[in-house]
């Protein structure tokens, strides 16, 4: 019972909080779970579903979506370059024949984390109000990264992660590697290099 009150009591918090930052921006819901498509790196179709995207009085569109976490890890995602979802939708709205006269630096990219109720947005979110903006591009390390195995796969080669890349995504991009906890693809994984080794 006290954990259904707990949860309830959290919803409430983050639907005040989130009303509270439209109000302040006098943000209009355009639409919630909108399906977007589009194409990547050497034309890769991709598609997503975004959570929320919001009409601004300036005419700029916000692209929102929610997490049910607290802004402190996606914050240090973010300022590494290494959060690729939601740049991903931005790309993505700008190719749909709905927003094709809205230039890309009109779109605003944003976080909603729930549990501390704070809203994270890239650079282009200074100057709204109820918001913490991170200082440069979001998602290019990430993309970066995508873009360099997606050229490599092209070429018919597949790399393979080394033991201690878990480690390395998550201490300095902020990223938990879920997928390399898994026995059938650490079973994959490339010894690294000992201090030995590289002397030989």
């Amino acid at each position: 019972m006290s954990e259904r009150a707990n949860l309830a009591r959290e919803a409430l918090d983050a639907a005040l909080t989130w009303g509270r930052f439209l109000t302040d921006n006098g943000a209009q819901i355009h639409r919630v779970e909108t399906t977007l498509s589009g194409v990547y790196h050497l034309n890769v179709p991709i598609h997503g579903r975004a959570d929320c995207l919001l009409d601004l009085p300036d005419g700029r569109v916000m692209v929102v979506d929610h997490k049910r976490s607290s802004s402190s890890s996606r914050r240090k995602r973010m300022e590494a370059g290494a959060d690729l979802q939601v740049d991903i939708y931005r790309r993505m709205i700008a190719t749909t024949p709905e927003f094709i006269d809205l230039a890309p630096d009109r779109i605003i990219t944003a976080y909603h984390c729930t549990l501390d109720g704070r809203v994270l947005t890239g650079p282009e979110g200074r100057g709204l109000r109820s918001v913490s903006a991170v200082t440069g591009q979001i998602g290019s390390t990430a993309d970066q990264i995508v873009s360099e195995r997606i050229r490599t796969l092209s070429t018919g080669r597949l790399p393979l992660n080394r033991a201690s890349d878990g480690e390395m995504f998550e201490k300095e991009l902020g990223v938990k590697a879920y997928a390399l906890e898994n026995p059938l693809v650490t079973a994959f994984l490339i010894p690294d290099t000992s201090p030995e080794d590289a002397d030989v």
